[in-house]
């Protein structure tokens, strides 16, 4: 039968348990759970883990069953399905599973999330475990190489690698079917819609590979199963690929460039599940821990100007609410009360910014945000310098006529102060030009203390942030440890 290129980067593993599960054993029966996994993303290892506790039945411990083709004989089964909800029918028969797949298999396959009503069962759980795209596809290099007769290829995989000739597009193909955040992203939007918020989690591996001890027992809260010292048995390969074999830096510097063509597509979809996935669906969140507050009206506030922790306990967040008012909330734990002050009515105020570095501290004294007029339409007409401590407008900077301004980013200088340093900003006028204009944050006077012009225009609405040299090199020499 055709298979596909990631069935080929099958489990190398397999999962050993111990004991069969439920009635057996006298425990609660174990929810049917879902991993959706992209490749090479540790789902495995997790998968044995998991296996090991001994509440599924070792027969229902499955391993990527819809890396088949639809309506050929499955190499895990033997016989054609149709759909599927045939394969996952054929496994319920047997009890409850534990089961192991890649969204990008499940789509690719066998069609549509809409297609399969398996994924609206309401005792179905679903592990969401992911991996940043950069070293996801990386990653494919370990299961290329076998470290026991290291530089051999998996055999395995010769038939792909070493008939394809280094053809760039039959390596373009492979990697782009072993990105998987697309489809991941996919059906986690579809199953939000159709399952329960509780019976979702996701999972990044930096959180197993961190703290796999306390990333276990929430994994095995979540799924309602006991935590026990044999969810720490991971019975996975260990390999490890540092360079290829000469012979293959052809197909090596192909491969390279198809990764990176991969990584920019899947990069998109990775950080969107990290941006929009709520903290109740995140491993270490216990629904329990949170606390919600009943507020007198309905405040949203964008971008918050700074928030803070104050000696009784009290939460207090400044930030522009109700048609972009500079405002203070006060969250009290100790009565449950929640209060709103709209420190101005004079200003329609957005992209608050502070000085970084006094992020979260109780204290700081000034903030800044751009303004607007002549309504809500995210033109600043200039920048605003708030008093957080006086709860007033301390003084405002009106731009040229025909200019508007971007966000505020505080450049410090020449002391510790939350005024100590510049207001950076992005200047546009009428004719498109555009200009980096940098205020004395301490006097705030109407002329900039330095203007570049920029040989393009930056586009409106442009976010920004402030790295001195010592941070960014830094950063630099991080990113040289991992490459």
């Amino acid at each position: 039968m055709p298979v596909s290129p990631a069935a080929l980067l099958f489990c190398l593993a397999w999962v050993a348990l111990a004991v069969p599960a439920g009635a057996a054993t006298g425990r609660p029966p174990s929810p049917n759970t879902f991993i959706w996994s992209v490749p090479r993303s540790g789902s495995t290892l997790l998968l044995n883990s998991l296996g090991n506790s001994g509440f599924w039945n070792r027969s229902n411990v499955l391993c990527e069953p819809f890396n088949g083709e639809l309506g050929e004989p499955h190499p895990m089964f033997g016989q054609g399905f149709s759909s599927a909800q045939d394969i996952v029918d054929e496994v319920s028969t047997r009890g409850a599973f534990l089961w192991k797949d890649h969204p990008l298999s499940l789509l690719k396959s066998w069609g549509a999330p809409h297609r399969h009503p398996f994924l609206a069962d309401k005792g179905t759980k679903h592990i969401f475990l992911t991996r940043n795209p950069v070293d996801t596809v990386r990653g494919v290099a370990v299961g290329i190489v076998r470290t026991e007769d290291f530089p051999t290829l998996n055999p395995a995989l010769t038939r792909h690698f070493i008939s394809m000739g280094f053809d760039p597009e039959d390596i373009q193909a492979l990697m782009d079917s072993l990105g998987g955040h697309t489809e991941q992203k996919l059906l986690y939007r579809y199953l939000t819609e159709v399952v329960e918020a509780p019976h979702i989690l996701f999972v990044e591996i930096e959180d197993l590979w961190n703290d796999p001890k306390a990333a276990l027992r929430g994994i095995a809260a979540f799924l309602g199963i006991e935590f026990t010292q044999a969810l720490l048995k991971w019975n996975g390969p260990s390999i490890d690929v540092t360079a290829f074999p000469e012979s293959l830096l052809p197909w090596f510097e192909a491969w390279a460039t198809a990764m990176a063509r991969t990584t920019e597509k899947q990069l998109v979809a990775y950080r969107w599940l990290r941006e929009h996935v709520p903290a109740r669906q995140r491993l270490g969140i216990d629904p329990a821990d949170l606390r919600w507050f009943d507020a007198k009206e309905p405040l949203a506030n964008v971008h918050p100007l700074h928030a803070w922790d104050e000696p009784n306990g009290d939460v207090v967040i400044n930030g522009c609410c109700d048609h972009y008012k500079m405002s203070e909330v006060r969250v009290s734990p100790s009565s449950g009360a929640v209060t709103y002050t709209v420190i101005d009515h004079t200003l329609h105020s957005e992209f608050s910014r502070i000085r970084d570095d006094l992020t979260g501290q109780a204290g700081v004294r000034f903030g800044y945000t751009g303004f607007m007029e002549d309504g809500i339409d995210f033109n600043f007409k200039g920048l605003a310098k708030w008093d957080m401590e006086a709860k007033k407008l301390a003084a405002k900077i009106r731009y040229p006529n025909g200019v508007v301004g971007g966000e505020p980013v505080f450049i410090p200088h020449g002391g510790l102060g939350s005024d100590d340093g510049y207001v950076a900003t992005i200047l546009v006028d009428d004719q498109r030009r555009a200009e980096l204009a940098l205020y004395d944050a301490k006097t705030f006077a109407r002329t900039p203390a330095v203007r570049m012009k920029l040989p393009v225009r930056v586009p409106h609405g442009f976010h920004g942030t402030w790295i001195d040299e010592k941070a960014l090199q830094q950063h630099v020499s991080l990113t040289k440890v991992r490459k």
